[in-house]
């Protein structure tokens, strides 16, 4: 008899397959439903079945609606817009300050010439804060180096290297004595760095070629020669005789007013060169030799004091030859030492204030106040040497070939009025003459540029 399928004992193997006389059972019919012991089992289904089957369907379908409103929900975020995420931004760091630029000032800061230093050393001291104050070289201000030269060569020469080797300047102003502006050129022609003079010692230092010196005063040579063209065109005075301090500038200014007399076509001629020693008190003998070959003007140059003695003492000799000088004879020392004696007197200075030629205007004269304990004219020189430099380096940065090209070809507008530089390094700028008179006054005469430096 035919076995079904699942018919033996229970554990026994089956693989699944048909056995032979086994009736594959029927595909359940919708009617056919499962029984709850197992079986499926024939018939329509139960009210209780029914309604599970809605309550089913029902949950189903709910669930299936709620799928799909998160997920429109969800593609309708995604499809909005949204901001970026905000990107912190790093603290900017500012630049750090430009390191100021080291100017070197030499002068004799102790010893006998200290006082004379200091209405120069002042007025750069307000010429630098000026300048800073203005902004400096685009935000880059100057720094003054102040080294002592005790008034020597061999200190300024010390002093130069000083500022070269601990703080590197930039460029140096030297003034007030010859002997330490020549002193000092091997350095600043060595580092190649511009020398700023603001005295009229030393005619050298300009001729000898140095490319990096710049006299910002008029050289003795420009003074004495406007002294001697206009007392020759005005005057009419044409024998010379010069005295002075027996030194090297001494000897160097009489070789080039020799030299200027010789180039004249109208006889002009420099008689006699008569030398003193510093500190000397009397000039008997000296004006003696003087007057045996009778020049027709006198040229003074030296310290005021001699120079003040030996126009008193020629006086009292009845000698009435006219005399001649620079920036010294200013000084109102000089009329109280000749007194009367002194009327009369040409004096012949590189500025005048009130009276400065070219395009400089009056409202120029108020960069450089009134110093305490006063100046002269190489505290205004001094100014102005601060002045050039600042113009070059804002032109041509601080260092360079360029920069030396520059400072020749700027036209420069200073306190002392306007001036340029030669090739050789000498201002090019007129002289103001003004003639001691009674009661102590300087009376103004004119500006005179009659007289030319070679501006080869």
């Amino acid at each position: 008899m035919p076995r079904r399928r699942g018919a033996g004992s229970r554990g026994e193997a089956t693989d699944g397959a048909l056995q032979e006389g086994e009736v594959e059972p029927a595909v359940p019919s919708p009617t056919q439903r499962r029984s709850p012991l197992g079986g499926r089992v024939n018939g329509p289904r139960t009210a209780w079945e029914a309604r599970r089957g809605g309550r089913l369907g029902l949950s189903a379908a709910l669930t299936a609606v709620t799928l799909l409103l998160v997920a429109a929900q969800g593609l309708t975020t995604l499809a909005q817009p949204t901001a970026p995420p905000a990107i912190r931004q790093a603290p900017t760091e500012e630049a750090p300050p430009a390191l100021p630029l080291p100017i070197g000032v030499l002068g004799p800061l102790s010893g006998e010439f200290a006082p004379l230093f200091q209405p120069s050393k002042r007025a750069i001291e307000m010429a630098v804060a000026t300048f800073n104050a203005a902004g400096g070289i685009d935000g880059r201000h100057l720094r003054l180096i102040f080294e002592d030269t005790r008034g020597t060569a061999g200190e300024a020469l010390a002093a130069a290297e000083r500022a070269l080797s601990t703080y590197q300047v930039a460029a140096l102003i030297t003034g007030l004595s010859g002997a330490e502006v020549q002193a000092v050129l091997p350095v600043s022609a060595n580092a190649n760095i511009p020398q700023l003079v603001f005295s009229d010692d030393a005619p050298a230092v300009t001729r000898g070629g140095s490319r990096t010196v710049f006299r910002v005063s008029p050289s003795a040579e420009l003074l004495y020669g406007n002294l001697i063209d206009y007392a020759a065109a005005d005057r009419g005075w044409r024998s010379f005789a010069l005295v002075g301090p027996d030194s090297a500038a001494g000897r160097d200014l009489a070789e080039s007013l020799r030299s200027i007399t010789l180039q004249r076509k109208d006889g002009t001629s420099l008689l006699t060169v008569q030398y003193y020693e510093l500190g000397r008190t009397e000039f008997s003998a000296l004006l003696h030799n003087l007057n045996l070959l009778k020049p027709q003007a006198v040229l003074l140059r030296g310290p005021m004091t001699e120079s003040a003695l030996i126009v008193r003492q020629a006086r009292k000799l009845g000698w009435e030859v006219p005399f001649l000088g620079g920036q010294e004879l200013a000084h109102p020392f000089f009329y109280d030492i000749t007194d009367t004696a002194g009327n009369g007197v040409l004096v012949g200075r590189g500025y005048e204030p009130g009276h400065i030629t070219g395009k400089a205007s009056p409202a120029s004269q108020q960069r450089l106040p009134t110093l305490p304990g006063g100046g002269d004219e190489w505290h205004a020189f001094a100014y102005d040497a601060v002045l050039v430099l600042a113009n070059a380096f804002r032109k041509a940065g601080t260092s360079g070939d360029q920069l030396f090209n520059v400072m020749r070809r700027l036209e420069y507008r200073g306190v002392t009025g306007d001036f340029k530089f030669s090739r050789s390094g000498d201002a090019v700028r007129p002289i103001y003459l003004s003639e001691w008179q009674d009661g102590a006054h300087l009376r103004f005469l004119r500006a005179w540029d009659g007289f030319k430096l070679d501006l080869r």
